[in-house]
């Protein structure tokens, strides 16, 4: 039985469907506190790729009780679990999880939905609320079962704020390369691939760091220490997104202190990063990834960075220790829970100027 027919058997046709919901979401809003989970996809729980779950911020609300996904008990006491999806059909995994509670909200931080649409619609389909985190992608994912919660960007993810902190601290001072950082996975497919060669062999001063899709072990074997004390080592990089896509790597470069060099292409910067945050922390922009252009651009980073000094470094760590960690972009999550489950609001099915038939927050 398909995710869709699923709730057609249970009578849930649109109206149905966007009544259940709305009864769902008020419940959660109206509790003092909601218990929550998350748990990532397997395949990034293998590359150890998150942070655990000791930081002081996911702790840090009264009103949200974060209980880690391995010490639940009682699943009739979560009341909300979110998931993270890779690009996978997440379809099975969730309706297992909705069988343990199946008045628990799921919901779903899309991390690659500029990637593997069709696997992403299906997880959609099967969740109570989406994220994406790329929304100059999203549009597809508009469907007549789920309604969108809100743009949730990625993040840095791979250190806690005490972590980072401390490990920045280790680290202060110690000299750093003019050389550019080029540490990427080296995905055949991309169009990157083509840059990241014709970059090594003309550009005169580059660090690249390359590693197989299928063997990543060059970076996430190393400890977390290691892996900062890496970045930490440059003074400057380029983002290079798969397509348009904002990736954690921006913000992994800026909590180790590093001046990005990132092109206007990638969609959703300037909704994330304003122009003015840009121009204080030191962020260098291109239109094009020509050799001469990005050379430029190392010049100018590099020369960013000198004259910032410690205190660039400082402040564009703590841009990102202050609200762009995994425990921000959860907690957005869960307070959006709050405002969608208000009274004054109900999921419909709508079609909105412009936008096909989906299931919408409208006000009730």
């Amino acid at each position: 039985m398909s995710v869709v027919n699923s709730y057609r058997h249970d009578g849930l046709w649109t109206t149905q469907r966007g009544n259940e919901l709305t009864e769902r979401l008020q419940a959660v809003a109206r509790q003092d506190k909601i218990r929550w989970t998350w748990e990532p996809t397997a395949a990034t729980v293998m590359l150890n790729y998150f942070a655990g779950d000791t930081d002081e911020g996911l702790l840090a609300d009264p009103g949200l009780v974060h209980v880690p996904v391995n010490e639940v008990r009682d699943w009739d006491g979560i009341d909300v679990l979110i998931l993270t999806a890779h690009g996978g059909d997440m379809a099975e995994r969730i309706l297992n999880f909705r069988a343990r509670n199946p008045r628990m909200l799921v919901m779903l931080w899309m991390w690659d939905n500029h990637l593997a649409q069709v696997n992403n619609l299906k997880s959609v389909l099967a969740c109570d609320l989406y994220f994406p985190s790329h929304w100059s992608e999203a549009t597809y994912l508009q469907n007549m079962v789920t309604p969108l919660g809100m743009h949730v960007p990625l993040c840095s993810a791979q250190w806690t704020s005490q972590e980072a902190r401390a490990l920045m601290a280790a680290l202060a001072g110690q000299p750093r390369s003019d050389a550019l950082l080029l540490n990427y996975v080296d995905y055949k497919f991309a169009w990157r691939t083509e840059v990241l060669a014709r970059l090594r062999a003309e550009l005169p001063s580059v660090s690249a760091l390359l590693m197989p899709a299928e063997d990543r072990g060059r970076y996430f074997l190393k400890t977390g220490a290691e892996r900062m004390a890496e970045w930490a080592a440059y003074k400057c990089t380029l983002i290079l997104p798969v397509t348009r896509d904002l990736s954690t790597r921006f913000f992994d470069a800026m909590l180790a202190g590093l001046v990005p060099i990132v092109p206007r292409s990638i969609a959703d910067f300037d909704q994330v990063v304003s122009p003015d945050e840009q121009a204080r922390l030191g962020i260098v922009r291109v239109d094009d990834l020509e050799t001469a252009t990005v050379q430029r651009a190392l010049e100018e980073a590099v020369a960013r960075f000198d004259a910032m000094g410690d205190a660039g470094v400082a402040e564009r760590s703590a841009w990102v220790i202050d609200g762009h960690l995994m425990h921000h972009r959860l907690h957005a999550m869960l307070h959006s829970v709050r405002a969608a489950g208000a009274p004054a609001r109900a999921v419909r099915l709508t079609a909105g100027e412009g936008h096909p038939l989906a299931m919408r927050f409208v006000q009730a």
